[in-house]
């Protein structure tokens, strides 16, 4: 038979169950600026994405169990093409085929850019590159994304903005008897040091082993520019209480101190769209990419289901360590706070961009 009281139908009479208690703590990169207590100028280079916050006072403390990243926002200043990854490795070939003859490195201003202003300034580094021009003789390099060129409008009309949902570059040269080759960072043909990253795999273009050596035309496949397709929000303290351990499929995986992981990418699937505008002589004077990461901006996300971290009920958490690292686990690419130009009397102000994280801790 059973009872009428709603409180004995939930096995424990006249108790009632609540949701265990919680916590915030806020972290703001910018508390990690340091100061001249005198003149009041900012001082130090501290990098947004490696974040050290000792206050010599306890940031949350009583009764907890748990804790997790609930919320992150990142006002995005990583420039797609900076010191990680600024360059690409062009191989010379001569008429003989398959003959290698040298290497050359070329390196893009670092920016934000949209997929067509890279194959528009890559184009012209190509064309005008003294080493390039007197290998192959007389030649012209042409770029072009989704069909459209980064150069001279000779697909498009006049003065119109033209539209392409197609990201692949199309790098062509227009020489007889040269050929050339986009060769890996990590390589060592022709004696150049090699390096962790470049801007081929954003490109779509990644070197890849094929039955030609060297060619006329490389066509790429998706092009994403992004310099980092995911953020890791990593911490060694928070983590330390941390039982099991954190998996990737990643040689080496992510150890044991990730927070969580932010896609730069939208929940609902989103068609590319990707502008390039010519002016009235069918010239490229400017350009559109929705690709997340090709321009300043600002990146929000709430865990609704956050991992959980465990904690021992008797410590407190008394200071933070907080990095953000990119997909080649590097502290997201931020410039030097200040950089000064003496010959054109001119500074840079820079690092500015700020990171905001929300902690939660559990009693139970």
């Amino acid at each position: 038979m059973f009872s009428s009281d709603p409180s004995s139908q939930q096995g424990n009479r006249g108790v009632t169950t609540r949701p265990p208690a919680v916590a915030l703590a806020v972290i703001d990169s910018s508390d990690g600026e340091q100061y001249d207590k005198v003149t009041g100028f900012r001082i130090g280079s501290s990098n947004p994405a490696r974040v050290y916050i000792n206050n010599q006072e306890a940031i949350l403390f009583g009764y907890m169990t748990r804790i997790s990243l609930t919320e992150i926002a990142i006002q995005y200043g990583a420039q797609n093409v900076n010191d990680y990854n600024s360059t690409i490795t062009i191989g010379c070939f001569t008429p003989i085929a398959g003959v290698f003859v040298k290497a050359i490195r070329l390196t893009i201003p670092f920016g934000f850019y949209t997929g067509p202003r890279l194959g528009n300034v890559l184009g012209n580094l190509l064309n005008t590159n003294a080493e390039m021009v007197d290998f192959f003789g007389p030649n012209t390099f042409s770029v072009d994304i989704g069909g459209l060129s980064c150069g001279t409008g000779l697909a498009g009309v006049a003065g119109l903005t033209l539209t392409t949902n197609n990201s692949g570059f199309i790098i062509q040269t227009s020489s007889d008897i040269g050929r050339f080759s986009i060769l890996p960072y990590n390589g060592s043909l022709g004696g150049l040091p090699k390096l962790t990253d470049d801007i081929t795999n954003m490109m779509g273009i990644t070197p890849t082993v094929t039955s030609l050596t060297s060619y006329k035309i490389v066509e790429g496949g998706y092009s994403s520019m992004q310099y980092t397709s995911f953020i890791d929000v990593t911490s060694t303290q928070l983590t330390r209480n941390q039982v099991i351990r954190d998996g990737s499929s990643k040689k080496g995986g992510v150890g044991s101190s990730l927070l969580a992981r932010v896609y730069m990418d939208n929940e609902d699937f989103r068609a590319r769209v990707i502008t390039i505008t010519y002016d009235d002589e069918s010239k490229f004077i400017g350009s559109t990419d929705n690709a997340i990461g090709t321009t300043e901006g600002t990146l929000r996300r709430e865990f609704a289901y956050p991992k959980q971290i465990q904690w021992n009920n008797t410590e407190n958490i008394d200071f933070v360590d907080i990095q953000v690292l990119d997909s080649k686990g590097r502290p997201l690419f931020y410039s030097p706070s200040a950089t000064a130009f003496p010959d054109e009397l001119s500074v840079l102000i820079d690092n500015t961009a700020d990171i905001y994280i929300t902690i939660q801790a559990t009693e139970n």
